[in-house]
Protein backbone atom coordinates (compact mmCIF):
# COMPACT_ATOMS: atom_id res chain seq x y z
CA UNK A 1 0.00 0.00 0.00
CA UNK A 2 1.26 3.42 -0.93
CA UNK A 3 1.79 6.06 1.77
CA UNK A 4 -0.93 8.65 2.25
CA UNK A 5 0.21 12.06 0.99
CA UNK A 6 -2.95 14.15 1.09
CA UNK A 7 -6.06 14.36 3.27
CA UNK A 8 -8.11 13.07 0.34
CA UNK A 9 -6.03 9.86 0.48
CA UNK A 10 -7.49 9.03 3.90
CA UNK A 11 -10.53 6.74 3.96
CA UNK A 12 -12.35 9.31 6.08
CA UNK A 13 -12.20 11.68 3.12
CA UNK A 14 -12.95 9.14 0.37
CA UNK A 15 -9.58 7.41 0.00
CA UNK A 16 -8.95 3.66 0.01
CA UNK A 17 -9.41 2.11 3.50
CA UNK A 18 -6.27 0.48 4.96
CA UNK A 19 -8.27 -2.38 6.49
CA UNK A 20 -11.12 -4.51 5.17
CA UNK A 21 -13.02 -4.12 8.48
CA UNK A 22 -12.74 -1.22 10.93
CA UNK A 23 -9.80 -1.69 13.30
CA UNK A 24 -11.20 -0.78 16.71
CA UNK A 25 -8.81 -0.17 19.60
CA UNK A 26 -11.28 -1.40 22.21
CA UNK A 27 -12.43 -4.56 20.42
CA UNK A 28 -12.71 -7.25 23.11
CA UNK A 29 -10.74 -10.44 22.71
CA UNK A 30 -12.88 -13.12 24.37
CA UNK A 31 -12.08 -16.46 22.75
CA UNK A 32 -14.21 -18.60 25.09
CA UNK A 33 -17.38 -16.92 26.36
CA UNK A 34 -18.48 -19.97 28.34
CA UNK A 35 -15.21 -19.98 30.34
CA UNK A 36 -15.53 -16.23 30.91
CA UNK A 37 -19.09 -16.57 32.23
CA UNK A 38 -18.04 -19.49 34.47
CA UNK A 39 -15.33 -17.32 36.04
CA UNK A 40 -17.73 -14.38 36.46
CA UNK A 41 -20.33 -16.65 38.09
CA UNK A 42 -17.67 -18.12 40.39
CA UNK A 43 -16.52 -14.64 41.35
CA UNK A 44 -20.07 -13.53 42.15
CA UNK A 45 -20.91 -16.72 44.09
CA UNK A 46 -17.77 -16.29 46.25
CA UNK A 47 -18.81 -12.69 47.03
CA UNK A 48 -15.11 -11.88 47.16
CA UNK A 49 -14.40 -9.49 44.32
CA UNK A 50 -11.26 -7.73 45.58
CA UNK A 51 -9.05 -7.29 48.64
CA UNK A 52 -6.68 -10.24 48.19
CA UNK A 53 -9.33 -12.55 46.78
CA UNK A 54 -8.28 -15.57 44.71
CA UNK A 55 -8.79 -13.83 41.36
CA UNK A 56 -6.82 -10.77 42.47
CA UNK A 57 -3.95 -13.02 43.62
CA UNK A 58 -4.06 -14.94 40.33
CA UNK A 59 -4.00 -11.65 38.37
CA UNK A 60 -1.07 -10.29 40.41
CA UNK A 61 0.89 -13.54 39.95
CA UNK A 62 0.32 -13.53 36.18
CA UNK A 63 1.31 -9.85 35.86
CA UNK A 64 4.46 -10.47 37.93
CA UNK A 65 5.36 -13.48 35.74
CA UNK A 66 4.72 -11.47 32.58
CA UNK A 67 6.86 -8.59 33.85
CA UNK A 68 9.59 -10.94 35.05
CA UNK A 69 9.44 -9.65 38.63
CA UNK A 70 8.83 -11.31 41.98
CA UNK A 71 5.74 -9.31 43.00
CA UNK A 72 2.96 -7.21 41.50
CA UNK A 73 0.22 -5.30 43.32
CA UNK A 74 -3.20 -4.67 41.79
CA UNK A 75 -4.81 -1.35 42.66
CA UNK A 76 -8.19 0.17 41.83
CA UNK A 77 -6.95 2.85 39.40
CA UNK A 78 -3.93 4.62 37.94
CA UNK A 79 -4.09 7.43 40.51
CA UNK A 80 -3.71 4.93 43.36
CA UNK A 81 -0.85 3.26 41.48
CA UNK A 82 0.96 6.56 41.00
CA UNK A 83 0.47 7.47 44.67
CA UNK A 84 1.93 4.10 45.73
CA UNK A 85 4.83 4.59 43.35
CA UNK A 86 5.62 8.03 44.77
CA UNK A 87 5.42 6.76 48.34
CA UNK A 88 7.64 3.78 47.56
Amino acid sequence: MEAKKDLRDLALFGGEPAFERPLLVGRPNIPNREALFQRINDLLERRWLTNDGPYVREFERKVADLAGVEHAVAVCNATAALELTVRA
